[in-house]
């Protein structure tokens, strides 16, 4: 089965690694996969690392769907699979002049016009039960044209997941030249609003009054939202909180930080999934997140973990104290999740499942 991964974006976040699990996955599982993005992004040279084909489409929206539809009739490509509204857009009309299958992929709560153009070309996979709530009760896609499948993580078979957490802090301590006391709580993902820094930002001096020793690693990129960025570095520095949170920018070392940490934070308002969530599950680390989005449904209630209402300091802050106050209860939690994890966040698992979405919209072979 030859398919095209159809990603028109510039930049590498949650969507974006989402898209590579998935096509690393189907490469393993016999698909001849090819991924298309946008000209001069930073996409072709990750995937590209990762051993995947690719190729980069103009900006020119004329001449990007005359020459998509060229290529892809040359190349007789079987089903195209959109991420993200742009995307999906182009895999809509593709749809129109050839013909061909379409599966999009809905990864974002946004009800434009394209995601219902696309529900009538084709089927919608749904990332969480949360985004399949969102476009069946907000923006109307009849239920049976949505399939939900979780993401997977490749964290399940990284090794630093059983690289002692130890050793991995004390190197992190180092490097960032933290006391050696220093208990390390990570917020990953990108910086932007409704993704929970102010409420961790007001929750922080509570939390040092029990465990003065808390340090804060924000891991994200602080140049697409520069402005809001700055207002939370003033924030923090108004809070006297300089010292004990760290904006580290960008960092491809997420999950060596993940492990080393005694909690991922996840604080963030209607997650359409939330990847950071099942690779600290993957890694073995607690996990505190808003009781918003998909989060819930993860942590499974707050089994797999702990929920807080979202935007909620003074929960926050209790819930990061008892972590830190009863870490091997938080431990206990954090096993269990990890064995979940590999239950139903795994690479194989997604191909499968978006394999068997591919059988359903192609056409069926002749028979006499």
């Amino acid at each position: 089965m030859k398919v095209l991964q159809l990603i028109y974006s510039r930049n590498f976040a949650g969507s974006e690694r989402s898209v590579l699990t998935l096509s690393k996955a189907l490469a393993a599982a016999g698909c001849e996969v090819v991924v298309a993005v946008k000209d001069g992004g930073v996409l072709k040279e990750r995937y590209q690392r990762e051993g995947l084909r690719v190729i980069e489409l103009p900006l020119n929206a004329f001449f990007i769907k005359r020459r998509l539809a060229r290529w892809v009739k040359e190349h007789r490509i079987d089903v195209v699979h959109a991420h993200l509204t742009e995307a999906t857009r182009l895999a809509c009309d593709l749809h129109r002049r050839l013909g061909i299958p379409v599966v999009t992929h809905l990864r974002i709560l946004r009800d434009a016009p394209a995601y219902h153009d696309a529900a009538k070309a084709g089927l919608l996979i749904a990332n969480s039960a949360h985004t399949a709530r969102y476009y069946i009760e907000e923006a109307g896609i009849s239920p049976d044209r949505i399939r939900t499948i979780p993401n997977a993580t490749l964290a399940l078979n990284d090794p630093l997941a059983s690289t002692p957490s130890d050793d991995l802090a004390r190197d992190v301590r180092r490097e960032l030249a933290l006391p050696d006391d220093a208990r390390l709580i990570i917020l990953p993902g990108r910086i932007a609003p409704g993704k929970g820094h102010e409420t961790l930002l007001y929750a922080m001096p509570v939390v040092l009054k029990q465990h003065p020793g808390a340090h804060i690693l924000v891991a994200g990129n602080i140049d697409q939202k520069p402005r809001f960025v700055r207002k939370l570095l003033k924030l923090r520095d108004e809070l006297g909180l300089k010292s004990r949170v760290h904006f580290l920018g960008f960092r491809p070392d997420v999950l060596r930080l993940t492990r080393a940490s005694e909690i991922q934070l996840v604080p963030s308002e209607r997650e359409p999934f939330g990847l950071v969530v099942i690779e600290a599950m993957a890694m073995g680390v607690p996990i505190i997140g808003a009781d918003s989005g998909a989060i819930p449904d993860i942590l499974e209630g707050g089994t797999l973990g702990t929920l807080t209402p979202y935007g909620d300091a003074p929960a926050l802050a209790e819930a990061i104290i008892t972590t830190l106050s009863d870490p091997a209860f938080a431990q206990l939690k954090a096993e269990n999740a990890q064995a979940r994890v590999r239950e139903l966040y795994s690479p194989e698992m997604l191909a499968a499942q978006v394999m068997d979405v591919y059988s359903s919209v192609m056409p069926a072979p002749f028979t006499t």
